[in-house]
């Protein structure tokens, strides 16, 4: 379904015109990026009984984004999915597969010569499976879902020609569960329509689901650098 969805706006970059001169929001204007990030989990995690404490392990994840914007309001769709692993106080071995949508509007709100805000508001989808297995062979898996409204805030400043400097912060949560997202990059400019963008980024999950033996519990954070490009039309 992400995948589709992702491939429908890529489409429509695809066929778009570019803006007009000037001001780059006076027509529609298409970005679309995608990114590779080397998260590791670090946090508590748990399955079907087991419950560990663990310890960073490089995983690896794939960042989606793509915006539209008519003016200055824009719309965005971002997918990340990340395969996470970690060590258990030395007694097991966590892993715990994650997948987040993102669909939000945004408002774009000029400060100054090379300084703009954008806060937006819209939903997110988790999911979030995690499987463990402990040093005698004991083995716990469960899994959880769940929709819930999002808000966050991202800000970009020109530090020189061609070279951008961005962060992006953001809360999603209804009940119990929550997640928290915090990222900086920095942007070189490629070409006319290409940047280059590296940068770190940190998602934060607290999920809990059933009960008693039968439980998943995952509070914990995954972080680590990320690379990719950027294509503006």
């Amino acid at each position: 379904m992400r995948g589709a969805a992702l491939l429908l706006l890529l489409c429509a970059v695809a066929s778009a015109d570019p803006g007009a001169e000037g001001d780059p929001y006076a027509e529609w204007r298409f970005v679309a990026g995608a990114w590779l990030w080397a998260p590791s989990l670090s946090g508590t995690a748990g399955a079907d009984g087991l419950r560990a404490r663990v310890a960073p392990r490089v995983g690896a994840g794939l960042i989606q984004r793509v915006e539209a914007w008519p003016g200055d309001v824009g719309f965005a769709f971002e997918s990340t999915s990340a395969l996470l692993r970690g060590d258990g106080d030395g007694k097991a071995e966590a892993w715990a597969l994650a997948g987040v949508t993102d669909v939000s509007a945004s408002i774009r709100l000029p400060l100054a010569a090379g300084l703009e805000l954008f806060p937006d508001a819209g939903l997110r989808y988790l999911s979030a499976r995690v499987r463990m297995e402990d040093r005698t062979g004991g083995q716990g898996s469960s899994g959880e879902r769940w929709l819930a409204p999002r808000a966050g805030l991202a800000g970009e400043v020109a530090l020189s020609d061609g070279v951008s400097l961005s962060m992006r912060a953001g809360l999603s949560g209804l009940g119990g569960d929550r997640t928290s997202d915090l990222s900086a990059a920095l942007g070189v400019r490629l070409g006319e329509h290409s940047t280059l963008v590296v940068g770190w980024r940190r998602l934060g999950i607290d999920a809990s689901e059933g009960r008693s033996s039968r439980r998943l519990r995952l509070d914990a954070s995954a972080s680590g650098p990320f690379a990719g490009v950027l294509f503006r039309f």
